[in-house]
């Protein structure tokens, strides 16, 4: 992705990568050529797929991809539909901003850090629920084999 002067804004806005533009054509977006987007950059329409409810836009002058869905009344039964193309939305838009050969990939952390603890709390609760397995209680004591046994 890079700055270029745009006409129609009367000053630069950010370009879409070639990559980035393969990535929305592949998933059905009626993308611009990228000739078109060299000549002005905000002049250029990515146009969703039709018929789809939540799809993915582009700020030319942030440079941020985001999800925008349309507006409509759903019934009980198209809830989890509507939901599915909402996070098939946000998964593209990641892959797009990863399209971007200009934008250096940061190394993945080595240890995952989370701003509070509670956070890191229920993400174990989560992945353990996941599993099967229970968290000891904190007010039952456990008993272990070795503890000699008292007698009056």
């Amino acid at each position: 992705m890079k700055k270029l002067y745009s006409k129609k804004l009367g000053g630069e806005a950010f370009a879409l990568d070639a990559a980035q533009l393969d990535t929305l054509k592949k998933a059905g977006y009626t993308v611009p050529s990228p000739e078109e987007v060299i000549a002005d950059a905000a002049a250029v329409k990515i146009e969703p797929p039709e018929g789809k409810r939540a799809y993915v836009v582009f700020d030319f002058k942030t440079g941020a991809f985001k999800v925008r869905t349309r507006t409509q009344t759903l019934a009980e039964s198209e809830v989890g539909g509507f939901v599915g193309e909402v996070v098939s939305a946000a998964i593209l838009c990641g892959f797009v901003e990863r399209a971007d050969m200009d934008n250096p990939k940061a190394d993945a952390p080595a240890t995952q850090t989370t701003a509070s603890p509670l956070v890191n709390m229920l993400r174990d609760a989560f992945l353990r629920a996941a599993n099967n397995k229970t968290a000891p209680a904190a007010d039952k004591p456990t008993e272990a084999a070795d503890t000699p046994e008292v007698v009056e």
